[in-house]
Protein backbone atom coordinates (compact mmCIF):
# COMPACT_ATOMS: atom_id res chain seq x y z
CA UNK A 1 0.00 0.00 0.00
CA UNK A 2 1.06 3.55 -0.97
CA UNK A 3 2.51 5.76 1.63
CA UNK A 4 0.66 9.15 1.99
CA UNK A 5 3.63 10.57 3.46
CA UNK A 6 5.19 10.17 0.34
CA UNK A 7 2.45 10.94 -1.43
CA UNK A 8 2.15 14.03 0.74
CA UNK A 9 6.23 15.36 -0.09
CA UNK A 10 4.85 14.66 -3.71
CA UNK A 11 2.39 16.83 -3.78
CA UNK A 12 4.14 19.73 -1.85
CA UNK A 13 6.81 19.49 -4.60
CA UNK A 14 4.38 20.40 -6.94
CA UNK A 15 2.89 23.13 -5.00
CA UNK A 16 5.53 25.12 -4.21
CA UNK A 17 8.82 23.72 -7.28
CA UNK A 18 11.57 23.05 -4.61
CA UNK A 19 12.55 20.18 -2.97
CA UNK A 20 14.29 22.34 -0.13
CA UNK A 21 10.53 23.88 0.28
CA UNK A 22 8.48 21.06 0.20
CA UNK A 23 10.90 19.75 3.39
CA UNK A 24 9.99 23.02 5.00
CA UNK A 25 6.53 22.56 4.45
CA UNK A 26 6.49 19.18 5.42
CA UNK A 27 8.63 20.28 9.01
CA UNK A 28 11.39 17.50 7.25
CA UNK A 29 15.03 17.35 6.68
CA UNK A 30 15.19 17.90 2.54
CA UNK A 31 17.23 14.34 2.85
CA UNK A 32 14.08 12.91 4.11
CA UNK A 33 12.11 14.59 1.48
CA UNK A 34 13.93 13.27 -1.14
CA UNK A 35 14.04 9.72 0.43
CA UNK A 36 10.18 9.97 0.18
CA UNK A 37 10.42 10.56 -3.69
CA UNK A 38 12.98 8.12 -4.19
CA UNK A 39 10.91 5.19 -2.32
CA UNK A 40 7.46 6.53 -3.99
CA UNK A 41 9.24 5.98 -7.21
CA UNK A 42 10.54 2.62 -6.84
CA UNK A 43 7.08 1.31 -4.94
CA UNK A 44 4.85 2.68 -7.69
CA UNK A 45 7.73 2.07 -10.33
CA UNK A 46 7.30 5.17 -12.26
CA UNK A 47 10.07 7.91 -12.83
CA UNK A 48 8.18 10.64 -10.94
CA UNK A 49 10.65 13.46 -11.01
CA UNK A 50 13.88 14.37 -13.20
CA UNK A 51 16.50 17.26 -12.34
CA UNK A 52 16.21 19.92 -14.61
CA UNK A 53 18.67 23.51 -14.47
CA UNK A 54 16.56 25.16 -11.90
CA UNK A 55 16.13 21.47 -9.76
CA UNK A 56 14.09 18.63 -9.33
CA UNK A 57 10.69 18.99 -10.94
CA UNK A 58 7.90 16.55 -12.10
CA UNK A 59 7.52 14.28 -14.71
CA UNK A 60 4.36 14.00 -16.49
CA UNK A 61 3.75 10.84 -14.78
CA UNK A 62 4.58 12.50 -11.84
CA UNK A 63 2.07 15.55 -12.20
CA UNK A 64 -0.54 12.72 -12.79
CA UNK A 65 -0.11 10.68 -10.37
CA UNK A 66 -0.07 13.55 -8.42
CA UNK A 67 -3.61 14.88 -9.50
CA UNK A 68 -5.17 11.34 -8.45
CA UNK A 69 -3.51 11.34 -5.28
CA UNK A 70 -5.27 14.33 -4.40
CA UNK A 71 -8.54 13.08 -3.15
CA UNK A 72 -6.48 10.35 -1.61
CA UNK A 73 -4.70 12.99 0.56
CA UNK A 74 -7.93 15.38 1.32
CA UNK A 75 -9.69 12.58 2.49
CA UNK A 76 -7.10 11.62 5.07
CA UNK A 77 -7.16 15.10 5.88
CA UNK A 78 -10.96 15.23 6.71
CA UNK A 79 -10.30 11.55 8.39
CA UNK A 80 -8.20 13.34 10.47
CA UNK A 81 -10.46 16.57 11.32
CA UNK A 82 -13.01 14.22 12.02
CA UNK A 83 -11.53 12.56 14.24
CA UNK A 84 -10.32 16.04 16.09
CA UNK A 85 -13.51 16.94 16.04
CA UNK A 86 -14.27 13.62 18.67
CA UNK A 87 -11.85 15.42 21.12
CA UNK A 88 -14.14 17.91 23.71
CA UNK A 89 -10.48 19.81 24.52
CA UNK A 90 -8.34 19.37 21.28
CA UNK A 91 -4.51 21.21 22.28
CA UNK A 92 -4.04 20.91 18.87
CA UNK A 93 -1.77 24.37 18.20
CA UNK A 94 -3.21 26.61 15.31
CA UNK A 95 -0.30 28.63 13.62
CA UNK A 96 -1.75 31.92 12.69
CA UNK A 97 -0.17 34.96 10.22
CA UNK A 98 -1.57 38.03 9.57
CA UNK A 99 0.02 41.24 8.09
CA UNK A 100 0.54 44.06 9.79
CA UNK A 101 -2.07 46.03 10.03
CA UNK A 102 -4.34 43.58 10.41
CA UNK A 103 -2.27 42.06 13.12
CA UNK A 104 -2.50 45.39 14.77
CA UNK A 105 -6.21 46.37 14.44
CA UNK A 106 -8.16 43.55 13.48
CA UNK A 107 -6.64 40.35 15.04
CA UNK A 108 -6.74 40.98 18.70
CA UNK A 109 -10.84 41.20 18.67
CA UNK A 110 -10.96 38.23 16.03
CA UNK A 111 -8.26 36.13 18.83
CA UNK A 112 -10.82 36.85 21.87
CA UNK A 113 -13.55 36.10 19.94
CA UNK A 114 -12.22 32.47 19.14
CA UNK A 115 -10.61 32.24 22.40
CA UNK A 116 -14.37 32.19 24.21
CA UNK A 117 -15.63 29.75 21.51
CA UNK A 118 -12.28 27.23 21.98
CA UNK A 119 -10.76 27.68 24.80
CA UNK A 120 -8.47 25.02 24.69
CA UNK A 121 -6.82 25.76 21.46
CA UNK A 122 -3.54 27.13 21.48
CA UNK A 123 -2.54 29.94 19.13
CA UNK A 124 0.69 31.02 17.91
CA UNK A 125 0.58 34.49 15.53
CA UNK A 126 3.62 35.79 13.31
CA UNK A 127 3.06 39.37 11.71
CA UNK A 128 4.64 40.26 8.43
CA UNK A 129 3.59 41.91 5.56
CA UNK A 130 1.06 40.38 3.07
CA UNK A 131 3.81 39.03 0.80
CA UNK A 132 5.30 36.97 3.70
CA UNK A 133 2.60 35.61 5.10
CA UNK A 134 1.33 34.02 2.01
CA UNK A 135 4.75 32.89 1.34
CA UNK A 136 4.23 31.32 5.05
CA UNK A 137 1.04 29.63 4.24
CA UNK A 138 2.91 28.04 1.44
CA UNK A 139 6.18 26.72 2.34
CA UNK A 140 3.58 25.04 5.16
CA UNK A 141 5.30 27.39 8.27
CA UNK A 142 1.78 28.46 9.22
CA UNK A 143 -2.07 26.81 8.77
CA UNK A 144 -3.78 29.98 8.18
CA UNK A 145 -2.86 33.71 6.69
CA UNK A 146 -4.45 36.49 6.70
CA UNK A 147 -3.59 39.57 4.36
CA UNK A 148 -4.67 42.70 3.41
CA UNK A 149 -3.21 43.04 -0.44
CA UNK A 150 -5.90 42.47 -3.25
CA UNK A 151 -3.06 39.43 -4.81
CA UNK A 152 -1.80 36.24 -3.52
CA UNK A 153 -0.33 33.17 -4.95
CA UNK A 154 -3.23 31.21 -7.17
CA UNK A 155 -1.34 28.15 -5.66
CA UNK A 156 -3.22 28.89 -2.77
CA UNK A 157 -6.75 28.91 -1.49
CA UNK A 158 -8.65 31.64 -0.25
CA UNK A 159 -11.80 33.24 1.68
CA UNK A 160 -12.25 36.80 2.16
CA UNK A 161 -13.74 37.39 5.51
CA UNK A 162 -14.02 41.23 5.64
CA UNK A 163 -12.97 44.83 3.51
CA UNK A 164 -11.07 47.66 4.79
CA UNK A 165 -11.07 51.39 3.22
CA UNK A 166 -8.16 53.25 2.78
CA UNK A 167 -8.24 57.53 3.01
CA UNK A 168 -5.83 59.82 1.79
CA UNK A 169 -4.86 61.70 5.31
CA UNK A 170 -2.86 65.12 6.06
CA UNK A 171 -2.74 67.21 9.19
CA UNK A 172 -5.14 70.15 9.46
CA UNK A 173 -2.22 72.38 8.48
CA UNK A 174 -2.01 70.82 4.91
CA UNK A 175 -2.73 72.51 2.20
CA UNK A 176 -4.76 69.57 1.32
CA UNK A 177 -7.27 70.03 4.09
CA UNK A 178 -8.75 73.21 2.74
CA UNK A 179 -8.12 72.49 -1.10
CA UNK A 180 -8.82 69.45 -2.85
CA UNK A 181 -5.94 67.81 -4.69
CA UNK A 182 -6.67 66.21 -8.52
CA UNK A 183 -5.51 62.54 -8.47
CA UNK A 184 -2.93 63.43 -11.02
CA UNK A 185 -1.38 65.83 -7.83
CA UNK A 186 -1.73 63.28 -5.29
CA UNK A 187 0.00 61.00 -7.70
CA UNK A 188 2.94 62.77 -7.98
CA UNK A 189 3.30 63.77 -4.62
CA UNK A 190 5.62 61.87 -2.51
CA UNK A 191 3.96 60.59 0.17
CA UNK A 192 4.68 58.12 3.05
CA UNK A 193 4.31 54.51 1.95
CA UNK A 194 4.64 51.28 3.17
CA UNK A 195 7.61 48.75 1.41
CA UNK A 196 6.79 47.02 -1.55
CA UNK A 197 5.29 43.50 -0.50
CA UNK A 198 2.76 45.05 1.92
CA UNK A 199 -0.77 44.92 0.80
CA UNK A 200 -1.16 48.36 1.67
CA UNK A 201 1.33 49.56 -1.15
CA UNK A 202 -0.42 46.92 -3.37
CA UNK A 203 -3.15 48.38 -3.21
CA UNK A 204 -2.70 52.03 -2.95
CA UNK A 205 -0.37 50.97 -6.62
CA UNK A 206 -3.91 49.39 -7.92
CA UNK A 207 -6.10 52.83 -6.42
CA UNK A 208 -4.00 55.05 -9.35
CA UNK A 209 -3.59 52.41 -11.71
CA UNK A 210 -7.38 52.35 -12.70
CA UNK A 211 -6.46 56.24 -13.53
CA UNK A 212 -3.74 55.26 -15.77
CA UNK A 213 -1.42 56.97 -12.90
CA UNK A 214 1.56 56.06 -11.70
CA UNK A 215 2.71 57.29 -7.98
CA UNK A 216 5.51 58.98 -7.22
CA UNK A 217 8.35 57.18 -5.14
CA UNK A 218 7.81 57.45 -1.07
CA UNK A 219 8.89 60.36 0.35
CA UNK A 220 9.35 58.04 3.60
CA UNK A 221 9.10 54.24 3.00
CA UNK A 222 7.90 52.50 6.27
CA UNK A 223 7.77 49.03 7.21
CA UNK A 224 4.71 48.94 9.93
CA UNK A 225 1.39 50.83 9.65
CA UNK A 226 2.01 52.62 13.69
CA UNK A 227 5.48 54.34 11.87
CA UNK A 228 3.26 55.84 8.98
CA UNK A 229 0.81 57.09 11.22
CA UNK A 230 3.16 58.43 13.61
CA UNK A 231 4.89 60.27 10.38
CA UNK A 232 1.65 61.84 9.14
CA UNK A 233 0.81 63.15 12.12
CA UNK A 234 3.94 65.00 12.72
CA UNK A 235 3.56 66.55 9.08
CA UNK A 236 6.36 64.94 7.36
CA UNK A 237 3.49 64.15 4.00
CA UNK A 238 0.53 63.32 3.42
CA UNK A 239 -1.02 59.16 3.78
CA UNK A 240 -3.06 57.04 2.52
CA UNK A 241 -3.55 54.68 5.40
CA UNK A 242 -6.74 52.68 6.46
CA UNK A 243 -10.02 54.30 7.58
CA UNK A 244 -9.74 51.75 10.76
CA UNK A 245 -6.07 53.05 11.42
CA UNK A 246 -7.08 56.91 11.21
CA UNK A 247 -10.28 56.50 12.51
CA UNK A 248 -9.30 58.13 16.27
CA UNK A 249 -6.99 60.70 14.68
CA UNK A 250 -10.12 61.96 12.57
CA UNK A 251 -12.21 62.16 15.45
CA UNK A 252 -10.34 64.12 17.23
CA UNK A 253 -9.24 66.55 14.23
CA UNK A 254 -5.48 65.79 14.58
CA UNK A 255 -5.94 64.16 11.04
CA UNK A 256 -7.99 65.06 7.90
CA UNK A 257 -9.54 62.54 5.75
CA UNK A 258 -9.15 63.66 2.08
CA UNK A 259 -11.61 62.61 -0.48
CA UNK A 260 -10.44 62.78 -4.09
CA UNK A 261 -12.74 62.49 -6.50
CA UNK A 262 -12.08 58.94 -8.87
CA UNK A 263 -9.28 57.52 -5.99
CA UNK A 264 -10.87 54.69 -4.23
CA UNK A 265 -8.26 52.45 -2.25
CA UNK A 266 -10.27 49.42 -0.88
CA UNK A 267 -8.72 45.87 -0.27
CA UNK A 268 -10.49 42.63 0.67
CA UNK A 269 -9.09 40.69 3.74
CA UNK A 270 -8.12 37.42 2.96
CA UNK A 271 -7.90 34.26 4.41
CA UNK A 272 -5.35 32.16 3.15
CA UNK A 273 -4.61 28.23 3.36
CA UNK A 274 -2.51 25.51 1.48
CA UNK A 275 -4.64 22.61 0.01
CA UNK A 276 -8.24 21.97 -0.57
CA UNK A 277 -9.91 22.74 2.89
CA UNK A 278 -8.36 24.26 5.90
CA UNK A 279 -7.15 22.41 8.54
CA UNK A 280 -9.03 21.52 11.37
CA UNK A 281 -7.95 24.53 13.74
CA UNK A 282 -8.04 26.73 10.60
CA UNK A 283 -11.74 25.93 10.15
CA UNK A 284 -12.50 26.75 13.64
CA UNK A 285 -11.14 30.25 13.69
CA UNK A 286 -12.77 31.06 10.37
CA UNK A 287 -16.26 29.81 11.77
CA UNK A 288 -15.29 31.84 14.94
CA UNK A 289 -15.12 34.82 12.86
CA UNK A 290 -18.77 34.32 11.33
CA UNK A 291 -20.73 33.85 15.24
CA UNK A 292 -22.10 36.68 16.82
Amino acid sequence: MVDLRQLEALAALERLGTVSDAARALNISQQACSARLKALEKHLGHTLCERTATGLTLTDTGRIINGWAANLLNGAQEFNSLVASLSPTPTAQLRLGASLTVAEYLLPAWLHHHREHHPHRDVTVRAENSHSIAHAVETGEIDLGIIESPTWPTTLSARQVSTDAMDIVVTPQHPWAHHTPSPQRVATTQLISREQGSGTRATIDQGFARLGLTPAPAHTEVTSTVAGLSLTRAGIAPAILSRRVVADDISRGTLVAVAVNGLHFIRPITALWAGEKPSPGAQEFLTALNKP
